[in-house]
């Protein structure tokens, strides 16, 4: 009995893996723009394309599949639903990563109205993803050490590479 249990959790380790690993994939061409403010009449992909501009990613509307504003599971008073959108390719999303990496820029630097706010542009991860990296930043934090956070891709690049399937 006790080892029919423990073959049950190994295999519900697993699969949650999977599901995650998949679900992960599924994201790979979305990304997070956080920091924009809304507007009634706001049309994302002009906004979408302006921030690419501004770090020198030219884009066009046809690179830009899917772009809408998502609230996040616990809002916050005052703060603007973030921007989800999926591109065409890999190339521009990851160019885009980069470039933020890079330089940053604020609402004033895309010419929209009201505070001057810093953008910033994330990868979609999943929750779990999200809460390994939240945990790997804090520990990272707490060990006071020198060491650099990692980054949203190598994080994922590791993960692939030790996941049991693949």
């Amino acid at each position: 009995m006790r080892h029919q249990i423990i073959e049950l959790k190994k295999q519900n380790t697993m699969l949650r893996t999977d599901i995650n690993y998949k679900e992960q994939m599924e994201r790979l061409l979305k990304l997070e723009i956080i920091g924009l403010r809304e507007d009634k009449c706001e049309n994302l992909k002009n906004i979408i394309i302006a921030v690419g501009n501004q770090f020198g990613v030219p884009w066009e509307h046809n690179d830009i599949i899917q772009a809408n504003r998502v609230t996040p599971k616990t809002k916050i008073q005052g703060r603007p639903r973030v921007i989800m959108e999926k591109l065409r390719s890999r190339l521009l999303k990851d160019n885009l990563i980069s470039a933020s990496h890079k330089r940053r820029i604020t609402t004033t630097d895309i010419n929209l109205k009201g505070d001057c706010r810093p953008i910033y542009i994330i990868e979609h991860l999943t929750v779990q993803n999200k809460q390994l990296l939240n945990k790997t930043k804090e520990t990272a934090k707490n060990a006071n050490s020198s060491t650099p956070e990692p980054k949203t891709e190598d994080f994922l690049f590791t993960k692939q590479i030790h996941h049991p399937q693949y």
